[in-house]
């Protein structure tokens, strides 16, 4: 009798299921791969629950689900007080402002080996996060990976939905080869203690922090340097909800190459020579040569902002004070 595509897929997910479970090492000595979940919210209580309730809902692997919460008031709290009854929830009240902050807390609270991070304006597939976390199995030197970012339908001529498109799977080992982005933090997956023993996410960094932006591409870099991989993963998909009109795209622009600019400067400035050429490829292929490009084929806007913001992080991230040994701005917020 033939497989009905749901029934195939159901097949796919079990086996993948078992292929997680029995953990890193194929040549004996089983260690089991514990997997939890995690989503930082702030006052979007129209949307968590839908998030929430897709993470629940998606594949058995996942052991637990952390929600960290910065909201100003209650409403994120009581909108997945219907959830309460899945034991699998653990909800979190944090009273500080950052996503940095945030992301640390739920990590340290993790009781899992690996730990896959959405966003709260975002809807998993049910097999998420299979296919993300499927590096980490073969490749104990993985310790962060990156997935598709789709985008919801939305009116175009209002505005947009920010994506984040794999092509072809791809494996990175060296700084060198992380040349444009490696990911977005809204589909992604940490190796814990691995992640944890170089600082985790740089609270000066991402909405909240100091610098804006960047946290994803930080991290990234950060465990390249330290002698970790990445690795992107095209078939890991999930769906983005968080609409923004055109006038916010400047705004979001200028704080992404400000952040770029402060996130990539930070090794350098560490004596880890490694990183200038992903730094030097950023600030030539994404500001100086598209400025360049726009306008020889005379398109306006040029695009300059990119430069002057990447340039002036650059030099503001210079002149913070930096912790050498995990490659992050010493933040006393962190710390409090």
């Amino acid at each position: 009798m033939e497989q009905t595509d749901d029934l195939k897929t159901k097949l796919i997910s079990e086996e993948g299921v078992a292929v997680v479970r029995e953990g890193f090492n194929r040549e004996g000595n089983i260690a089991p791969l514990r997997v939890s979940a995690l989503i930082c919210t702030k006052d979007r209580s129209d949307m968590l629950p839908n998030a929430v309730e897709s993470i629940l809902n998606a594949s058995s692997i996942i052991e637990e689900l952390i929600v960290i919460d910065q909201s100003t008031d209650e409403r994120s709290e009581k909108s997945i007080e219907q959830f309460n009854t899945d034991t699998r929830l653990k909800y979190v009240k944090d009273n500080r402002v950052g996503k940095g902050l945030a992301l640390n807390t739920g990590l340290k609270l993790a009781q899992g080996d690996v730990v896959a991070i959405t966003d709260d304006d975002c809807m998993v597939s049910k097999d998420w996060p299979l296919q993300l976390i499927s590096p980490f199995v073969n490749n104990k030197k993985v310790v962060v990976t990156f997935g598709t970012v789709n985008a919801a339908k939305y009116d175009t001529t209002k505005g947009f939905v920010p994506i984040f498109e794999i092509t072809k799977d791809m494996h990175i080992k060296h700084p060198w080869q992380m040349i444009g982005q490696p990911g977005i933090g809204a589909n992604m997956a940490v190796r814990k203690q691995e992640f944890l023993s170089f600082g985790a996410f740089d609270p000066e960094l991402g909405p909240g922090g100091m610098f804006k932006a960047c946290i994803d591409y930080d991290v990234a870099l950060r465990a390249l340097l330290f002698g970790y991989e990445v690795s992107k993963v095209k078939e890991s998909t999930l769906v983005h909800y968080g609409f923004r009109d055109w006038a916010d795209s400047q705004k979001l622009i200028r704080n992404a190459y400000y952040g770029t600019g402060a996130s990539y400067i930070k090794p350098i400035r560490c004596g880890r020579i490694g990183a200038i050429p992903t730094f030097l490829s950023e600030f030539l292929l994404h500001t100086v040569f598209y400025c360049i490009a726009r306008m020889v084929k005379l398109q306006k806007p040029i695009g300059f902002m990119r430069i002057v913001y990447f340039i002036r992080g650059s030099i503001a991230g210079w002149m913070q004070p930096m912790d050498h040994k995990t490659l992050k701005y010493l933040s006393e917020r962190e710390n409090n």
